[in-house]
């Protein structure tokens, strides 16, 4: 039980001293921004997502691809179309108030 404890405490701590040292190095806060930005938009990001996520899965599943490629384009598809649709929110007002009418 002491070795296990030990094990899983030292991961956490590995994670969090990974985290502090990712949010303090400038040049990744950057490179990050899209994290600050998903996290302010928390609802749309989680109602979008799934939404681009699964448009995606159903578009590759008659190309029978590898589901290794697959998970990483939806992946991928998922937090770029929420960054896309929140970047859009900001730039336009009507937008934003069609958003927050539909998901509010």
């Amino acid at each position: 039980m002491f070795t296990r404890t030990v094990v899983d405490l030292s991961h956490f701590l590995l994670v969090v001293t990974l985290a502090l040292a990712v949010t303090q190095w400038r040049a990744s806060q950057r490179v990050l921004g899209f994290v600050s930005a998903l996290g302010t938009s928390s609802l749309l990001t989680f109602v979008v997502h799934r939404i681009f996520e699964q448009a995606l899965h159903l578009g590759l599943t008659p190309l029978d691809l590898p589901a290794e490629i697959v998970y990483a384009v939806c992946l991928g598809g998922g937090v770029f179309g929420s960054c896309g649709v929140i970047v859009l929110r900001r730039r336009f007002a009507a937008w934003n108030r069609v958003l927050r009418a539909v998901y509010l």
